[in-house]
């Protein structure tokens, strides 16, 4: 009886052993971290910044030209800043946590606070050939050159995909839903509401509604609610004034100031200009001098202070009160497409092509060539 009974309590021992090593064994791989010898980036996701002012850095990934006679991968690859792969990253946003989601070219990239990288939407690990259009959640999503991006209040993503001509939204979960494809143009309810097919911009709004640029060179508002109205333009002749009769050329990018002013790059006209809260369009500043014929397709950022930035494809510029872009970091000289970029202080940094850009705290993040670079702007 006694030998039975020890055997028992043997038994039992032996069975919550097994049971407590299992419940273990993925908390151990959970604590495994990526330590800061192996990538260094990670140490600064955590130290006390002291670089210099302007000081630019690569932030995620590698610069695929740089590197293409060593066999570089030309595929999307997740994985710490410094082994993360991308193939052609685009549209940048960042939510007041710190997670950076980024548009590559067949994908939406996360970038989370601890430095990993990994494919929210669309094909993980994949290459040119694993695009296409289709909705579904994470990896079933297919996207082909998505470009701009930005978060609304709620952490939903809304994605210009470019080849398409269409705006995706991408749930917190990871779900990809197609709002629109309607061509024409169209206020009213969303499901009713027409766009012309080319899109080139948009930002979201302090009253969370969604500001769309589109073809018809109007600027589209589209509410909570799903209601779309046009918000200003459209004319034939370049004025500023009421927004309702302002002409609006081609606008690469654009974003709303603390103030509340809708500020955005004409391309077409090479100026910045802005709709004030009272719906009056001001031209703020000329884009050509000192920016000069490479400001095609500039991007914008505008700091919590309301301190505006201003990128062509190898510069970054600061707007200073009197309404000239002074430069702040990269080539102070012509360059061309596929340089190497570099590291450094200001004007010592070189940059491949930047696309857009996005700031959170005192950091300017930025899409540059295949890699995302960030340089500190306080």
């Amino acid at each position: 009886m006694k030998s039975t009974k020890t055997f028992t309590l043997l038994s039992i021992f032996l069975i919550l052993a097994t049971f407590n090593s299992c419940k273990k064994e993925p908390e151990v791989k959970k604590v495994d971290k990526v330590s800061a010898t192996k990538c260094p980036r990670v140490a600064s996701l955590t130290t006390v910044k002291s670089s210099a002012l302007y000081t630019v850095s690569t932030y995620a990934g590698d610069d695929y030209f740089r590197h293409q006679q060593a066999n570089s991968v030309y595929s999307n690859v997740d994985g710490v800043l410094c082994d993360a792969r991308f193939m052609n990253p685009h549209g940048i946003a960042i939510n007041p946590e710190g997670t950076i989601y980024i548009s590559d070219l067949i994908a939406i990239r996360k970038i989370d606070t601890k430095g990993m990288v990994s494919t929210f939407a669309g094909k993980p690990d994949g290459g040119y050939n694993d695009y296409g259009y289709e909705d579904g959640e994470g990896a079933v999503a297919r996207f082909l050159h998505p470009k701009k991006i930005v978060l609304d209040k709620n952490g939903h993503l809304y994605v210009i995909d470019h080849e398409r001509q269409s705006m995706r939204k991408v749930s917190p979960s990871a779900q990809v839903t197609s709002l629109f494809q309607n061509w024409g143009y169209q206020d009213g309810p969303l499901s009713e509401a027409k766009f012309l097919t080319w899109f080139y911009t948009m930002t979201t709004g302090p009253d969370g509604s969604l500001y769309l640029f589109d073809g018809n060179h109007v600027i589209r508002k589209i509410t909570p609610e799903g209601h779309v109205s046009t918000f200003a333009g459209p004319q034939t002749i370049l004025r500023d004034g009421p927004k309702e009769s302002a002409l609006l050329g081609e606008i690469s990018d654009m974003a709303f100031a603390p103030d509340g002013s809708l500020y955005f790059c004409d391309m077409l006209y090479n100026k910045l200009r802005k709709i004030t809260p009272a719906g009056d369009v001001e031209t703020i500043s000329n884009l050509i001098d000192p920016i000069n014929n490479w400001i095609s397709h500039p991007s914008l950022a505008i700091s919590n202070r309301g301190v505006i930035y201003i990128s062509n494809y190898f510069q970054i510029f600061r707007l200073d009160a009197d309404g000239i872009p002074r430069l702040v970091a990269g080539s102070p000289v012509t360059a061309g497409n596929y340089t190497p970029t570099k590291d450094g202080v200001g004007t010592q940094a070189r940059f491949n092509y930047i696309k857009k850009m996005a700031i959170h705290k005192n950091y300017l993040y930025l899409t540059d060539g295949t890699t995302v670079r960030r340089m500190n702007i306080e």
